[in-house]
């Protein structure tokens, strides 16, 4: 009973991870994008 309850939190706790991980990195991924979009610009010039 007890095993099942832990792999049931387990379940729920990489559900939220995951769904954290998918808001964020795109974000994360879309900045440093930009800044090295940036950066390259910069150094062009």
């Amino acid at each position: 009973m007890i095993l099942l309850l832990s792999i049931h939190t387990g379940i729920k706790i990489a559900n939220l991870v995951l769904h954290f991980i998918e808001l964020v990195l795109p974000q994360v991924f879309t900045q440093t994008s930009f800044n090295i979009v940036s950066m390259y610009g910069t150094c062009q010039s």
